[in-house]
């Protein structure tokens, strides 16, 4: 078993390392400092980094939804879509869609809302019209 340079350079580590050469015969020990040491591995390349949760601002995503009856869109934001969705469709008769999101979250969604004002029925209600259309076309394509 190779352990990792870090562990050598102190006082703790290089005892560490002597009782594990020592305790290498009973396999329930080792088993558990072998799990140690890749705690260690994964501390000294800051693979931990991975586990960390995101920030909410990374999860967040700014969505168009279009309620297919009355054919209007929301643009709105939210961290999970699904769910988001799930509770919108619950307090509506409609059938909702999501047409297109990207990440951002509440300043992306005030800037379309700015750019959207003259569209605004009501809230974050927009009509749905080709100069919507084309900005959830630009969307799509990335070219926004």
């Amino acid at each position: 078993m190779r352990l990792p340079e870090a562990i050598f350079k102190t006082r703790e580590g290089r005892d560490f390392a002597m009782r594990l050469m020592i305790l290498e015969s009973d396999s329930k020990e080792l088993a558990v400092i072998e799990d140690q040491l890749e705690i260690l591995r994964i501390l000294e390349s800051n693979e931990w980094m991975e586990y960390l949760p995101k920030p909410k601002q990374e999860l967040e995503r700014v969505y168009f939804l279009l309620d297919t009856v009355q054919k209007v869109v929301k643009i709105g934001v939210a961290a999970n879509l699904d769910a988001r969705l799930n509770n919108l469709q619950g307090g509506n008769v409609n059938p909702l869609r999501i047409l297109v999101s990207v990440p951002g979250g509440r300043k992306l969604e005030r800037q379309f809302h700015q750019r959207l004002a003259h569209l605004r029925l009501r809230g974050e209600w927009f009509k749905d019209c080709p100069e919507l259309r084309k900005l959830i076309c630009e969307i799509k394509q990335g070219s926004l």
